[in-house]
Order: structure tokens, then C-alpha cells, then sequence
């Protein structure tokens, strides 16, 4: 992907930073990450996702770009996501094409914490324009613990 879309990897080259945020999951780190990359289920616990449609795979079955509509207040805006994966450490990043009207651009790692655990780490850069709110008044005042939040709860739900 690198290579066909040169200013994409410019924006998913860089490091989470500061922005960077943790929560531990009560699964395996692969099963953690198994289920985060299922970028089709992410109106399942996103609930500021409206739909995905996946555009295209890897050749791993991964999406590697995908399209998403999302709620704004008395609004719904589209954009689409290009993913890396890094599956042996157990890593993802994606962001927006360059000139997007939103920008968006983030990366995920699961890391074992034992056999039964896992740490989450999650940065998450948004930036909506001149758009309406986000419809979530907890994704507008803060996305990434709000993203991370939401995942989380999914996980406890699904592995009880």
C-alpha cells in the first residue's frame, strides 16, 4: 500500500505520541486483536458508525480499505480508511486519504499481559473540519477514550 499511496504513508508513518491510551481486555492478546481488525463489526459497538463497506483486501483477508458513514448532530458524513497491519506484533494503523474532508488517523497494538490478558494500546487523531458535532457527546469531548471505552465493553460482552 506504501507504494500506491505515497502521502498515506506519510500519515500513517507517525508515532501515537501523547495521544496514546491503554485499557487492559480479559482475552488473549491475539483474540483481542483478532477481533479489532474485524472492521466490518465496528457498527456493532461504535455507535457513532452508522455502516462499513469494505472496498478492498488484503491477501490475508484483511481490509485494507474501507468506507464508512458515521452520525453527526442531524447529519451523517462518509469517509474512507486505509489499514496496515503489522500482525506480528500484533498492530494495525489507518488513516484517511490526504484532502479528506475529515481527517482521521490512528493505530491499535495488543499486547499479553499472560494467557487470559492483554493490553490495548490506542491513539486516535480526528479532525471533523468545519462539520456538525459528532451525534456521541463522549466521542466529541474526547473520541479515543470513547473509541477504546466501546471496544472494551464489546469484549466483555462477547467473552463473558
Amino acid at each position: 500500500m506504501s507504494g500506491r499511496y505515497p502521502a498515506l504513508s506519510e500519515a500513517l508513518s507517525g508515532t501515537p505520541g501523547e495521544d496514546w491510551i491503554t485499557t487492559t481486555l480479559p482475552v488473549p492478546a491475539e483474540i483481542g486483536y483478532q477481533r479489532f481488525v474485524q472492521v466490518d463489526d465496528l457498527p456493532l459497538w461504535l455507535p457513532i458508525v452508522r455502516s462499513v463497506r469494505i472496498q478492498q483486501y488484503g491477501p490475508g483477508g484483511e481490509p485494507m480499505r474501507a468506507s464508512f458513514l458515521a452520525s453527526l448532530d442531524n447529519a451523517t458524513v462518509g469517509y474512507t480508511l486505509f489499514y496496515e497491519y503489522d500482525r506480528t506484533q500484533l498492530a494495525l494503523r489507518w488513516a484517511t486519504p490526504p484532502g479528506s474532508t475529515i481527517q482521521v488517523s490512528g493505530a491499535a497494538s495488543f499486547q499479553p499481559l499472560g494467557p487470559k490478558a492483554c493490553l490495548m494500546g490506542y491513539a486516535l487523531r480526528l479532525d471533523r473540519g468545519d462539520l456538525p458535532a459528532w451525534r456521541d457527546p463522549f466521542f466529541e469531548n474526547h473520541a479515543p477514550s470513547a473509541v477504546l471505552g466501546h471496544f472494551r465493553d464489546f469484549i466483555h460482552r462477547s467473552f463473558r
